[in-house]
């Protein structure tokens, strides 16, 4: 199950402060969080955000078209990659609004190694106010 969090970016934020008399949009967050590690075989993805650690991974979206997949990797065995072959976004009905392009994450150095994977992404921004989840398809 996803979890999902939408947030308005504010002067209050690292941002920069628009200038007066300028009309501005803020940038709008969704978080679609998988609610437990995912595991295939010897290699587990889990959060890499502060609270997410004993979670899955996190697909960040920003109503501007740019998103992340935030994660941390863990494999016992060197030489390891964590296979993305299909990750879409979907809207309330199931429906596949978009499909990212196919991803892998950074090569395991050593036996029992963890690595903070931020993968950066975008995806046409006319679908961030239809996104109700994500889905994937994976290996290790």
């Amino acid at each position: 199950m996803l979890k999902e969090h939408r947030e308005s970016k504010s002067s209050s934020t690292d941002q920069p402060e628009a200038h007066k008399g300028v009309a501005t949009h803020a940038v709008q967050t969704l978080d679609l969080s998988w609610s437990a590690p995912i595991r295939y075989g010897d290699c587990k993805l889990s959060g890499f955000l502060n609270g997410t650690l004993n979670n899955g991974p996190t697909l960040r979206l920003r109503s501007d078209g740019t998103a992340e997949l935030l994660a941390k990797f863990f494999s016992t065995d060197d030489g390891d990659v964590w296979v993305i072959d299909r990750l879409v976004l979907l809207d309330i009905h199931g429906t596949v609004l978009f499909q990212f392009p196919h991803l892998s994450s950074p090569e395991t150095q050593t036996d029992n190694q963890v690595l903070d994977w931020v993968a950066e992404l975008s995806f046409p921004a006319v679908f961030f106010s239809s996104v109700t989840g994500a889905n994937m398809a994976y290996r290790c």
